[in-house]
């Protein structure tokens, strides 16, 4: 699954890579891509990749074959390509909500470990109160 995940990262960096020249807008302009946001957008994918690559010894052991690590990784990178083409606060927050919720997931994927749990738990919260802060600021 690690190996069709790293496929997936390489293939939209292909397609990001290809992209034409110039400043593209989307949805009304709330996401806007330009030079600057394709090079922070392969960086990264380069470090998805990078994540998934050295990931792979740990979860070679029985225990720890989660399907699920490839697929929360690629919706984390998803929701970080959101967040850099940002061009609005409501995508803006969209693209964090998208990206921090995979990772509250993938902070507590050993569920036989208890510092995982805990450390899942505590992203979970913090990230929790965060947003419901950030909503509350904006009525």
């Amino acid at each position: 699954m690690l190996r069709y995940a790293v496929a997936i990262l390489i293939l939209a960096g292909i397609v990001i890579w290809e992209m034409p020249d110039g400043k593209a807008v989307a949805f009304n302009g709330s996401f806007v891509i330009d030079d600057f946001a394709r090079f922070l957008k392969l960086l990264t994918l380069l470090g998805s990749i990078g994540a998934l690559v050295l990931s792979g010894d740990f979860l070679k052991a029985p225990d720890r074959r989660n399907f699920e690590y490839p697929v929360l990784i690629l919706l984390s990178t998803t929701g970080m390509l959101m967040l850099i083409s940002a061009a609005d606060l409501i995508a803006l927050y969209l693209g964090l909500e998208l990206m921090s919720l995979a990772l509250y997931v993938v902070a507590a994927i050993d569920r036989d470990n208890l510092r995982s749990t805990e450390a899942g738990l505590k992203y979970f919260v913090l990230g929790a109160l965060s947003s419901a802060c950030c909503s509350m600021g904006r009525r």
